[in-house]
């Protein structure tokens, strides 16, 4: 039995943090994309938080 109080609570730990990663990859997503509509974002700070480029307007 405590091991199955272990794997309940490592299961919450592990769905806290995906939570947590899937939000700040919410908010550098829209971060790039702000970034990509004023024409200031470049490939490599697109790379670094994952977004397609597709989208990039040069000035």
């Amino acid at each position: 039995m405590s091991n199955q109080k272990h794997d309940i609570g490592n299961k919450k730990r592990r769905h806290a943090e995906a939570r947590q990663a899937s939000s700040h990859e919410i908010t550098t997503q829209a971060m790039a994309h702000s970034l990509i509509e004023r024409g200031l974002a470049t490939t490599r700070i697109l790379d670094a938080n994952g977004t397609p480029n597709r989208r990039r307007q040069r000035p």
